[in-house]
């Protein structure tokens, strides 16, 4: 039978180790997470206006392999990998930007708007990771249903993206009790008056 490779630790592979985790500490990877989502996950004009003049090709843009060639979707996968590498850490970071944004925002308030839609982009990404620590009901019930019923022209970001949360936290953590109310949203938002990017 074969024997198991032995795994030889360098002195480089050491020391590079040891550099990788004196840059990262733990405030290092607070402040990271928060610039990816503070400044990199915000939607810009010039993207507010590829989706008015294109819907469609704005949510094209999105996905697929978008990641390897656009900002926005490159910094989503900067921070799913830092989240997985540094839950611990992020968790809290992500879990207080959730309770700020937890608040319905006037909708005239575009800057607040736009915030929402980062954190909210930033809790659904890392949705799986946050399973034990978000009562996605309570957030559900409480702010994100009132939030769907908003119908101003810049609430359609936040109504987008709590599509996106409802998708990414029902197949994780949605009680049964809260299907009725959750399929009575949905139906809302395929309205045909509804934006559907």
């Amino acid at each position: 039978a074969a024997k198991p490779q032995k795994i030889v630790v360098t002195t480089e592979g050491s020391r590079g180790y040891a550099n990788i985790q004196s840059f990262f500490t733990p405030d290092a990877i607070a402040d990271i997470c928060r610039k990816l989502v503070g400044h990199y996950f915000v939607l810009t004009q010039d993207e507010l206006d590829a989706w008015d003049a294109d819907p469609e090709a704005f949510s094209n843009d999105e996905c697929g392999d978008s990641w390897k060639y656009s900002l926005r979707p490159s910094m989503h996968t900067v921070f799913v990998t830092i989240f997985h590498e540094y839950r611990e850490v992020l968790t809290p970071v992500i879990l207080e930007m959730i309770s700020t944004t937890n608040v319905i925002v006037p909708p005239e308030d575009m800057q607040r708007i736009l915030r929402k839609d980062a954190v909210y982009n930033a809790a659904a990404l890392c949705a799986f990771d946050l399973y034990d620590e978000v009562d996605f009901d309570q957030w559900f019930t409480n702010t994100l249903v009132n939030e769907l019923k908003i119908k101003h022209v810049n609430y359609r970001l936040i109504r987008r993206r709590v599509a996106v949360l409802i998708g990414r936290w029902t197949g994780i953590k949605l009680s049964v009790d809260l299907r009725p109310a959750l399929y009575e949203c949905v139906i809302g938002l395929l309205r045909p008056e509804e934006d559907m990017v």
